[in-house]
């Protein structure tokens, strides 16, 4: 991403996307959306050392997952 953030605010909590590697598929939570100065909205994940960035565009997709004690 080039454009610069301007605002951020936290993901709904069930929201996940789904990546895949050679183990197979896997998924992450999307842990904010951050607003550019351009307009877009982009979703953004967490990878194991912590560090937040843009999900990567070869993504398998997106997933909620229902939460505890809702139909």
């Amino acid at each position: 991403m080039t454009e610069k953030i301007i605002q951020i605010i936290p993901a709904p909590e069930n929201l996940y996307v789904v990546h895949e590697d050679e183990e197979g598929k896997f998924t992450t939570k999307v842990v904010c959306l951050a607003l550019t100065g351009e307009g877009d909205v982009f979703m953004m994940d967490s990878d194991d050392y912590g560090t937040i960035s843009e999900i990567t565009p070869n993504h398998e997709g997106i997933r909620w997952h229902q939460l505890e004690g809702t139909e």
